[in-house]
Formats: structure tokens, sequence, C-alpha cells
């Protein structure tokens, strides 16, 4: 179970770096192509930043993405 919270919070932050890396490039093409679901990622993007003011609602929805973003 730790094993499994341990690899799946690595590739969230393998994958976060990578979307990091190109986010510019990455909205440009995605706003370009559908401005909707560009709107989505915006939104999820800007939740996942404020998590620490959504703390405790985020918990109760996953708490090792509440111990990945606590650190």
């Amino acid at each position: 179970f730790c094993s499994f919270i341990f690899i799946r919070s690595f590739i969230q932050f393998i994958f976060s770096a990578l979307i990091f890396q190109h986010l510019q490039l990455f909205f440009f093409y995605l706003c370009c192509f559908s401005p909707e679901i560009c709107r989505i990622f915006v939104l999820m993007w800007l939740s996942r930043t404020s998590s620490f003011l959504l703390a405790n609602n985020r918990r109760v929805l996953s708490n090792d993405t509440y111990s990945v973003n606590s650190h």
C-alpha cells in the first residue's frame, strides 16, 4: 500500500514536471483546438494550485494528493 502511494505520487510529480515544463506550449495548442477543454484544464490547475486553501475539502477526496501537496 505504501509503495502504491509512493509510485502514484512519483508519477504525479513526473507528470506535473512535464506539464510545467511545456505549460505555455501545451495551453497554446489546447486553447487553439478546444477552448472548452482549455477552460476546464485552467480551472483544474487553479484548484490544484490553491489546494492549500481547499485542504480540508481535498483531504476528504484524496489523502495521498493532500499529503503530496502539503510537503
